[in-house]
């Protein structure tokens, strides 16, 4: 699978504070007087790109969500761009207000009316994050094309998603192991869509991985995450 980290110094010039970096597990949402948990839920930020996962617990009655992008952070407030979604809405919709203390994070939305704890379940280490599929540096933001494929792969230590637009949206989560060599697929939402046949390079925007050298290490995260997507069946 080819690999470039030519655009590296470039593309780690937009970073995020490091209070927002790492790997979050949703505990619980509040809306309307009332506090459920509903869904596991996973978002993995990395100094630029990040990725969110919501799959519905099974004796639950809600939908499945993941979108993934880059993140904008202003003071305390969040804006996610989200070119994967598999519920797109209007572009710079989702913000909210951050509070943090510790590993502990609320959230409250500032155009919809929410609460939302995480806990920080991995901190801000080997991290890793590349992209597959055009988008440029405007005005020192990125920004991706809205159309044709789009695949962001981001990996926190040893959380990693997948996440995939190719007209529809899906996101994998999985684990890698201690050898980071082979991985377990945790939680899938979207429907499954084909792998990549073409030579476009990864470009990689973060890679902190220690394994051997950075670039293997990218390389072979790169890999695995691919692998959880199956082909689509005739």
């Amino acid at each position: 699978m080819p690999i470039s980290n030519l655009q590296l110094a470039t593309l780690s010039k937009p970073a995020v504070p490091t209070w927002v970096q790492g790997v979050w597990r949703r505990e619980h949402i509040r809306t309307d007087g009332a506090t459920r948990d509903d869904a596991f839920v996973v978002w993995i930020q990395t100094p630029i790109l990040f990725a969110d996962l919501r799959c519905p617990y099974e004796d639950r009655d809600a939908k499945s969500e993941g979108f993934a992008g880059w993140l904008e952070v202003e003071g305390q407030i969040c804006r996610w761009h989200r070119p994967i979604d598999l519920h797109p809405g209007p572009e710079g919709a989702d913000q909210g207000a951050m509070f943090v203390d510790g590993d502990l994070m609320l959230e409250t939305g500032l155009f919809r009316n929410y609460l939302e704890q995480y806990r920080r379940i991995a901190p801000p280490r080997r991290q890793f994050a590349a992209s597959r599929g055009e988008f440029s540096i405007k005005n020192g933001k990125p920004w991706f094309s809205s159309e044709g494929r789009l695949e962001l792969v981001v990996a926190v230590d040893d959380h990693v998603i997948h996440a995939i637009r190719d007209g529809a949206s899906a996101l994998r989560y999985c684990r890698l192991d201690s050898s980071g060599e082979s991985f377990a697929s945790v939680h899938t939402v979207g429907p499954c869509l084909a792998e990549d046949s073409s030579s476009q390079d990864w470009i990689v925007w973060v890679d902190e991985f220690d394994d051997n050298t950075d670039l293997l290490s990218a390389l072979r995260t790169a890999q695995l995450a691919g692998l959880i997507v199956k082909p689509v069946e005739d």
